[in-house]
This record gives structure tokens, C-alpha cells and sequence, in this order.
């Protein structure tokens, strides 16, 4: 016959009424709920490999089918030849006030990410793989000790043409020298995964930029918009609008990297430095008239061009631009 382990009864009771049947207190279902909301938050990174389900930029991994618990939203995170990780986020964490602080806490650590990708794609172990892969290497060397550098790989010698590569990366204008390397070290890290096997590809982080193409585009004036970012609007402020204009003039002469400020309002430009001056204003120009006409009345708001962008903000409350 088997012996079953029994538990031993608490030593400790609940403290009630007499007759009355102990329920739990408010307070208790409010510490209850915390807990599994941060032993939740702990689980976010906790799925295993080889899950089934498939990046955004990558090939379908062909494995069993994994089904999404009811309630959840699953992610799927990696490294490009590296181990990747099933995320399951309760979709009830998304409205809720925690989950929206470490957003913010988010952007403010890492920035935003904007890319853009051509469509055309090269083979792997391609020449033309082997020259990006070099010009990668060459920018987190380079940024290291320069904030901006271009670069053309294959040009001119008998490397097929196909396998030209031109290129370039610029961080903004007041990171120190081992910001502006761990910057794009970070876009250099991203660029193969948001672009794979891309003959041209762009990425704009918070404090750097790189870009390459198959194409030589390098000192060509480009000023089509690439990405935009508006707050809320601020009504009936004459001086605040005062302030802003202020701002965007003085920014609108900046040669390079320029900072601006006028009572509350605070912003920067900046040029890419593979252009001239007179392209630089034009750009710029161009810039501080769409912050006014596609933001209108924003508290705050940026602006990125193919070769400058210009953003301003009121420092008093730290408006974060929003979509």
C-alpha cells in the first residue's frame, strides 16, 4: 500500500468576525494583482528557441506551429544568426499605466528607429556582400574617431560593378566620441536585420545615421521627407508660436549640427556632411517649412529629410512627439 505525503495545515488562521466568512480585502486583490502582473512582466523574456515563430525580417522558420495563449500577443526577437526568443506580452498589460511608462522609458533609452530598404536583394556570399560587409566594418572603426565619414567600395578597381557599394554615417552634432561609436555600433548591428540582403539600405537612430547603396548618391541634394513625428497641439499661445519661429529661423541657417533657444522652446539641426552649404540651407529651408506645415501648432516636433532634419520642443514640459 503507498503512502500518500499529506500537508500540514497552516499554523497561522485568518482574522475575522465570528460568523462571518473571511473574504479578501481590496487592498489584498491590489497586491495580489501587482504581483502577477510583475511575475508576468518577468515571463516576457522567458520563451525558448525554436519556438515556430518568425521575425519580421527573416525566412519562415518551417518548425511545429506554436499556438498564442488566448489574451496574448506573441513577438518574435533575435539576432541575425543568433538565438531568437518568443515574447509573450498579456495583451491587458498594453492599456495599463505601467506598461505605458516603460514605453516611454524605452524611447527615451534607445530612441526611434527609422529605416528605409530597397527592394532589390543581392545573394548571400555575393562580392557585393563581402564589400558591404566591409564598409560596415570600416564605419565602427571610423566612428571611433570621426563623427561623419563616407565611403565608396569597388569603385574603379576590378570588382565587378554590381558589387559597388557607397556609403555613409553621421552621428548628431553634440554626442561625444564613444556615444557616437556605441550609436553606430548599434545602427551596424540593425541595419542586416531590418534590411536583409539589401543592394541599399538606410537607418536612422536617435543619435546616429548610416546609410548604403548600390548607387552613387553621395553630395546629391535629396530633401524628399522620410520620416515626421507631432505632439499634441498648443492652442492659442501667441508666445510660445513666437518662441518656436525664433528657434526655427536661427535653425534654419545652421551649417552642420546647430542648437537654438528661445524662452521655453529649445531645438537643434543638422546637415549631413556630404553636402555644401547652399544644398545645406536649401535643405533645411525646406525642413522648418514642413515642421510648420505638417505639425502645424505642435508642442513639439521633428522632422528628417533625405539630408537634414530639424526638431524642436518646449523644454518647460517636455512634450514627447507622437505619430
Amino acid at each position: 500500500m503507498g503512502l500518500r505525503r499529506t500537508r500540514s495545515p497552516s499554523s497561522y488562521n485568518r482574522l475575522c468576525s465570528q460568523g462571518q466568512t473571511c473574504r479578501p480585502k481590496p487592498l489584498a486583490k491590489l497586491i495580489k494583482w501587482g504581483r502577477r502582473l510583475t511575475t508576468g512582466a518577468k515571463s516576457l523574456c522567458s520563451a525558448k528557441p525554436g519556438s515556430g515563430y518568425t521575425p519580421l525580417v527573416e525566412e519562415p522558420i518551417h518548425e511545429k506551429s506554436v499556438t498564442v495563449p488566448k489574451g496574448h500577443l506573441a513577438i518574435y526577437v533575435g539576432q541575425k544568426d543568433g538565438d531568437f526568443h518568443r515574447v509573450l506580452v498579456p495583451v491587458i498589460y498594453i492599456n495599463h499605466p505601467l506598461f505605458g511608462e516603460l514605453l516611454r522609458e524605452a524611447e527615451e533609452e534607445y530612441g526611434f528607429n527609422q529605416q528605409g530598404c530597397s527592394q532589390e536583394k543581392y545573394q548571400p556570399n555575393s562580392p557585393f556582400e563581402g564589400n558591404l560587409n566591409s564598409f560596415l566594418t570600416s564605419v565602427v572603426s571610423s566612428s571611433s574617431q570621426a563623427s561623419y565619414n563616407s565611403f565608396a567600395i569597388g569603385n574603379g578597381t576590378s570588382t565587378p560593378a554590381e558589387a559597388t557599394i557607397y556609403g555613409l554615417y553621421q552621428c548628431r552634432g553634440d554626442l561625444k566620441t564613444i556615444d557616437c561609436s556605441r550609436c553606430m555600433e548599434s545602427a551596424v548591428n540593425q541595419i542586416g536585420l531590418v534590411c536583409p540582403y539589401s543592394y541599399g539600405a538606410a537607418l536612422q537612430l536617435e543619435g546616429c545615421y548610416v546609410r548604403y547603396e548600390h548607387n552613387d548618391f553621395l553630395g546629391k541634394l535629396d530633401t524628399s521627407l522620410r520620416y515626421k513625428k507631432c505632439s499634441k497641439s498648443v492652442n492659442n499661445d501667441a508666445e510660445f508660436f513666437r518662441r518656436r519661429d525664433d528657434v526655427l529661423a536661427d535653425l534654419q541657417t545652421a551649417m552642420g549640427f546647430k542648437v537654438s533657444s528661445s524662452g521655453v522652446v529649445e531645438g537643434y539641426a543638422q546637415c549631413l556632411g556630404d553636402i555644401n552649404s547652399a544644398d545645406c540651407s536649401s535643405c533645411l529651408a525646406d525642413a522648418v517649412g514642413m515642421l510648420k506645415t505638417l505639425c502645424g501648432s505642435a508642442a513639439a516636433a521633428d522632422v528628417f529629410l533625405g539630408q537634414c532634419y530639424a526638431r524642436y520642443w518646449a523644454s518647460a514640459t517636455m512634450i514627447s512627439p507622437q505619430v
